[in-house]
């Protein structure tokens, strides 16, 4: 059985009206299946040329032949043609010369046909593979809405706009946030590769950057360059605080960020659910900033051991909200400062009673004299001092110093509300 120009065009039509690729791509792409078509069946597309003309549902193709002298003479009808049929197309025709006639598509068989649709499909799905994979590599770094459709214990399934299907894995998502069908989300595009064949879009709702991105999107200031997102720290589900800062000193980055009546933050809050969001001022001011992050009206006092830890002190009835809920704030600043923090609480009771002789039922007394003798009278004056300092001042072995400043903790710790938290 022969294809006719029907069965052609609906292979076109079946393979291509939901591609989402342009109509000269795909049309492209059909010549080119058709060339490889040929190829296939007559060894080389050499002598032929395709016309396509989809708009009108018109295929055509012309093949270039060598005209003989007679029928007789005709060994291979694709390749040769009598002297009087080629002057039945061209009066003129002699032979030995080449004419071009048209080749009746009757003579692909549905074998053909068949080839021509595994190449056409394999191609159109490589201009798809190409067109997602430029089209998002457009858009890494920047928040896309999708839908929800189907929810699964370890990842879930959303479609873009266009109706490109993508997974979010568990570790991509919001701990404890529900998922339903038909709901729209945000996401952020993080990564964009090609692994063989196919290609991987990352969608996030975890990381830093889509908080980041999140803001940047309700607040123009920050796109215009006049507010800084200076870092981001994210307990994912939990809490997060963004440190901003403002290049004009009449503009309240805080204020500006959190909008009036937190119109701004609130998007962020609505989109986030159960994840509380805080926005802090930025300082070149140590202990200006970390008071910001856990409350000026908590720190007490900031000190700064070297260039990997720092001493906080706060007052002992806001040592429970310094510290934050799982010692949430403390990691956050952590995050924020990339050092290893210490809390410490006391009221004016405990300092003058947290004193080293609270180690003398632990410690011998040449000990406890050699602490104080070298100025070391306080527990909180042992914490907030390196060990290497230490065993340099008072000359006692490190195994000594390690035990002292393991009793010391122990020891400042101690309390009903506790007194000590390092993260």
């Amino acid at each position: 059985m022969g294809v006719g120009n029907g069965f052609l065009l609906k292979a076109f039509t079946d393979f291509s009206d939901n591609s989402g690729l342009d109509r000269g791509v795909v049309l492209k792409i059909l010549k080119n299946s058709f060339d490889e078509m040929i190829i296939n069946r007559f060894g080389s597309i050499d002598g032929f040329e395709v016309i396509l003309d989809v708009d009108h549902d018109y295929i055509q193709v012309f093949r270039e032949k060598l005209v003989v002298k007679s029928n007789s003479e005709v060994k291979n009808d694709v390749d040769e043609i009598s002297l009087s049929n080629a002057r039945k197309i061209y009066p003129d025709s002699l032979v030995g010369e080449s004419i071009v006639v048209d080749f009746d598509l009757k003579n692909f068989s549905e074998k053909d046909l068949f080839y021509f649709k595994e190449v056409f499909t394999a191609h159109l799905k490589d201009a798809k593979k190409n067109k997602l994979y430029l089209e998002y590599s457009g858009l890494l770094g920047t928040i896309i809405s999708v839908e929800v459709v189907r929810v699964c214990n370890r990842y879930i399934v959303v479609n873009d706009t266009n109706g490109n299907e993508f997974y979010i894995k568990a570790h991509n998502q919001i701990p404890g946030e529900h998922y339903s069908k038909n709901k729209m989300i945000k996401v952020l595009v993080s990564e964009v590769k090609k692994c063989g064949d196919d290609i991987v879009v990352i969608l996030n709702r975890s990381s830093d950057m889509f908080l980041e991105k999140l803001l940047e999107s309700e607040v123009p200031e920050i796109k215009e360059g006049t507010i800084l997102i200076r870092k981001v720290a994210r307990i994912p589900g939990d809490r997060s605080k963004i440190v901003v800062e403002s290049i004009d000193e009449h503009i309240d980055p805080v204020g500006t960020c959190v909008g009036i009546q937190c119109s701004r933050i609130g998007t962020i809050w609505n989109e986030l659910k159960c994840e509380s969001v805080q926005v802090v001022q930025y300082s070149d001011d140590l202990s200006t900033f970390i008071s910001r992050v856990l409350g000026t009206n908590i720190v007490r006092e900031v000190k700064v051991i070297d260039d990997e830890n720092i001493f906080i002190y706060v007052n002992k009835d806001q040592f429970g909200l310094s510290v934050g809920k799982n010692g949430s704030n403390v990691k956050l600043l952590k995050m924020l400062l990339n050092r290893s923090v210490d809390i410490f609480a006391y009221d004016s009771e405990s300092e003058r009673c947290e004193t080293v002789e609270l180690l003398k039922d632990e410690l011998d007394p040449w000990i406890i004299r050699g602490l104080k003798n070298n100025g070391y009278c306080y527990l909180k004056d042992i914490l907030s001092t390196p060990k290497d300092v230490l065993e340099k001042k008072t000359d006692f072995e490190k195994k000594t110093i390690d035990r002292i400043c393991e009793l010391a903790k122990e020891n400042v710790k101690c309390g009903e509300d506790g007194k000590y938290f390092t993260c």
